[in-house]
Formats: C-alpha cells, structure tokens, sequence
C-alpha cells in the first residue's frame, strides 16, 4: 500500500540577550564574541576573520557596536579566528574545534601595538551551552574509532550519553538496534543524516547506517529541543559524516573473529557452534581543488557465518510407523491415542494405518538425533550474512560566498536466516527465509552568505529502503496441491505462487511447529524526500532564525 506522510513546520525563533546574541544552529555550528581592550572597554567595527585550517576558506565580519561579533552556520571542522583593529596587536586564537550544534563563545582582550605584531593563542572551544537550554552529548571520531564496538554500529555509543538506555528486552528494536532517550521508547527517536532525514518511518531505525569510519561525530540531544527538532518525542541523533581537506588521508582496516577462540556454553549439547566475522575496509579523502573542493569515500565489506544451535521435538521413529506407544505426558504418564471416529482407544496405541497426508508432512520432519520422545532433535544450521556499502562526500566552495556538500550511501545486504523473530523462529530445518537489502541515501547541502548578518542554509535529501523477506521453503513448490489441501471455495486457504508457495504451517501437539511463516513473504520500496531551509539574520543584539521542513514518504 503506497502511503504518504507529509509534514511541514513553519520555525521561528527569536532570542534577546543585552550582552550577545544567541541562535539554535541545528545540524552546523557557530562560533561568536566580544572584543575588547584590555581596559574592559569595547572595540566597535574591529575586523573578524574567521579561516577553515582543514579546507582553506576564510569568512570575514566586524564587531557591531556593543563590540560583538558571529559567524553562523559553519561546518563542523577546525578553525582559526582573528582580529585586527588600528593601534592594537593582532590576535589569533588557534585550534578552534567545532561540534554538531555547538556555539562556541571566542572573546578577545587586545592589546596595544602595532597590527604587524600578532599574539597567537590557542583555543579550546568550551563545550558548555550557556545560550541555548537544549540537553545533548556529541561523540566525537576519537570515540567512535577508538571504543570497542561489537559489529562496528554507531548507536552502541549512543548509550555513553547521559540519560539513554538499552531498549527492553523484545521490544520491536531490542535486536537491530535502537536506545531508549529520557524515558521515550526507541521508536520515537528521530536520525538525521547530514541534516537530511534518515528515519525508516516503518520502523524507526535508521534507513541508513554509515560505516563508523566515515562518521566525524554524532550528537544526541536528549531534551528542551528547539523547534527545527519538533518530528518526534524521543533522542534527536544529528550524525556528520567526514570530509576531505587540503591533505591526502586515508585508512585500512580489518577486524576479524572466529569461534575458535570462543569458550562453549557448558549448557549446548554438541560441539562448539561455528563463527567466524569478517569485517574489512578502507577510507579516502584529499583535495580535488586546492582550498576550494574535496573528496572524502569509505568502502566497508562484512562475511559472517554463524551455526545456530536448538533443541526441537520430532517423531520419533517409531511413531512413524504408527506405533505410538512411547507417548508419555510431561509428568511421565502414558497417553492414551483415541480413533476419532469410535472415541475408543486403539490398542497398544499402534495405529491400523497412516493416512497418506499425515505421510507426506512427515516427509518434511527431519530423523531425530537423540532417544527419547523430547527434545530428541538437534536443529544445526549456518547463518550467513553478507554486505557492501560504501560512500562518497563532495564538498566545493562554488564561489566566494557559497559552499556546498552532496553526499551519498550506499548499503546492500544479504542474509539467510535459518530461525530468528523476523522469519518465524523455526526450529527445524527448510524453513528459514532470505532476507535481502538494499538501502540508499542523499543528501545535498547549500549555505548561501548574503552579508556577515544574513545567511541561508538550504538542505534537499531522500532515501530509498528496499528490503524482502523469503520463504526458504517456497522451493518444494506447491505443497497444498501435493497434500490435497483445497486452495479455491468455501473451504480454501487461498492459491499459492511464486514465492508464495510451500509447507503450510502445521501444529501438532507435543511436537515442533512444521513449516515457515506465516507473514511471509514480504517486501517493501519505501522512499523519503526531504527539503529544508532555514534563514538566520542578525540584527544588532539580536538574532532571529526562520525555516521550513518538509517531508514526504
């Protein structure tokens, strides 16, 4: 069913303050300030320079007459700030590190001299917001490439942040990810990417999962949102992907795991369960023009094998000659096999004959592999996974006043489940299901300067989920024509084809259930466009921000 959701948020937001101005910054940061001599007294129209040591460009502003000034909208990435006034040194603050969402606070005290002398400091940006009431943790590339993460995903991290948990167990994301943010569950959380929406509606994971490697940082805002953030209730996770600079970088990696560095669990019967992980990649970036473009892309491959081990109950194989005097009860007790037809009991519980349906299901029961009558099976088989993706970041200075980021990702993956929540949790063999993916996403990126007070920053994406889940056992065929099982009229269970066919699920009492889902199978072409723009305008003291989002899925 094709569906629609269409959103739009009008944002407007204005904050006063005497002393500085302040704005929400959303996915970019700022950097602002006072300049002052070292009486106190402030430095109106004094000269502001503010230059990107990673990429090369330079944005300038002057002090406005309370002697402040603001760069808004800038990327996350290392700057220098300096300002040169007549009859005062020139100062320099280095090192300058922003973060997602960040307002860093740079203040100047100048100096008496001349503008040829310069003092140079450098700077650690405080992370404190003291503008701006809304509660959030970013985590940064030192954390993410450095903390151990079991299967290389980012949100593991997400629960360094204060006040985000694990979700509950079962829950609908407890087994593919997601946390739980200030008492919200998980599927109320809302994922951007770039700025651009990356939020599988049907699920609320993300559609998208970048490779750790090509993650700058992610910021998680767990509370006192501003009004660009007003989707959903939960965390907002603002995730930056890297960029290229002037200088050529890159990385290799592989990470690899295998079960026979594993200790066995003292309570699985049988040998120790085969696994081995593989997981390998590489990253790049560097200069396409000098100071003005750049390139940055990431390649991350996985192959995993798992044996998936449990116990099931089949017939034994006695009872598959109808004799079914081995049938005790769960407190020992024998059971007594009645004919339906007479209500008496058959003697010796050894059936006269078996009827020709009840011999083809037992064709698709495998032998036991232990006596008894309970837990007589072991179901052994392998999962297998195994996935592609990688990504590509151009970021160009178009022209003086304008720069600009596309970015794409690319994710495929495919998995054979043998018995998991999503397929049916069988236990027998033959009855698992396939479950291919693939998942893509773009995001374009535009911050046009009109003046050092007006600036517009204008964000276009989508995303593309494309995912199915097959039946393994759709390649015996059509079953139900085989046990005579009518498909059509009063009585029929509906026609079958494609990958629709199979074992139909059977449920006998005392034994595991034969056959796959019955959900499956199933597929989903889900796509997500989403434009936003927002304007921020200084005007003195105070600093005023309108936008707009809109979504369609």
């Amino acid at each position: 069913m094709r569906k629609l959701l269409c959103s739009t948020i009008f944002l407007f937001s204005l904050i006063f303050s005497a002393a500085r101005p302040a704005a929400a910054q959303g996915v970019l940061a700022e950097i602002r300030g006072t300049v002052r001599d070292n009486s106190g007294l402030v430095v109106p129209s004094a000269p502001v320079t503010v230059l990107d040591t990673t990429k090369g460009w330079t944005r300038k502003t002057t002090t406005n007459e309370s002697g402040q000034y603001q760069f808004s909208e800038l990327p996350t990435d290392n700057f220098t700030v300096s300002v040169e006034a007549p009859s005062f040194q020139k100062d320099v603050r280095q090192g300058i590190l922003l973060q997602t969402g960040q307002q860093a606070q740079i203040d100047f005290t100048l100096t008496p001299g001349e503008v040829s002398e310069t003092v140079t400091v450098v700077e650690n940006a405080s992370q404190v917001q003291t503008d701006d009431a809304t509660l959030g943790t970013v985590i940064d590339t030192r954390k993410i490439l450095e903390l151990p993460l079991n299967g290389r995903v980012f949100w593991q991290l997400a629960q360094l942040v204060p006040n985000a948990y694990p979700p509950i167990h079962n829950s609908s994301l407890s087994f593919r990810g997601g946390f739980n943010v200030a008492g919200q569950p998980e599927v109320n959380n809302n994922y951007l990417l770039d700025g651009i929406d990356n939020s599988d509606a049907a699920t609320m994971q993300p559609v998208v999962s970048p490779s750790v490697d090509g993650i700058h940082e992610f910021k998680v805002l767990t509370g006192v949102y501003d009004a660009e953030y007003g989707r959903f209730s939960g965390g907002q996770i603002l995730i930056t992907t890297k960029s290229g600079g002037n200088k050529i970088h890159g990385s290799a990696y592989e990470f690899y795991r295998t079960s026979a560095l594993d200790a066995k669990n003292y309570f699985s019967p049988g040998t120790l369960p085969s696994f081995t992980r593989n997981q390998y990649g590489g990253t790049a970036g560097g200069p396409i023009a000098k100071d003005r473009a750049f390139y940055f892309g990431t390649y991350e491959g996985l192959r995993l094998t798992q044996q998936i081990s449990s116990l099931a109950t089949v017939p034994t194989l006695q009872d598959r000659t109808g004799n079914l005097s081995d049938l005790v009860s769960s407190s020992g007790r024998p059971i007594v096999v009645l004919n339906p037809a007479t209500g008496k009991p058959f003697p010796g519980n050894q059936l006269p004959a078996l009827d020709p349906v009840s011999q083809q299901l037992l064709s698709y029961y495998p032998q036991p592999t232990y006596a008894g009558t309970a837990n007589n099976y072991l179901f052994s088989e392998t999962r297998t996974q195994q996935g592609d993706q990688f990504s590509v970041r151009v970021d160009d200075t178009l022209w003086t006043n304008n720069t600009a980021f596309v970015s794409y990702q690319y994710q495929e993956m495919n998995a054979f489940e043998p018995s998991n929540a999503l397929c049916g949790s069988s236990v027998l063999p033959g009855f698992g299901c396939t479950t291919p993916e693939l998942d893509q996403a773009i995001s374009l990126h535009d911050t046009q300067i009109f003046s050092s007070s007006l600036i517009n920053e204008a964000r276009v994406g989508f995303n593309r989920i494309r995912t199915n889940r097959f039946l393994q056992d759709a390649s015996y065929g059509d079953v139900l024509s085989k046990l005579g099982i009518p498909t059509t009229g009063a009585n029929g269970v509906g026609e079958q084809s494609g990958e629709n066919m199979g074992v139909p699920s059977v449920t006998i009492s005392g034994y595991s259930t034969l056959g796959g889902a019955t959900n499956l199978p199933q597929g989903r072409r889900d796509n997500t466009y989403n434009v936003v723009d927002s304007l921020s305008w200084i005007k003195g003291n105070h600093s005023f921000k309108f936008g707009g989002d809109f979504k369609r899925f």
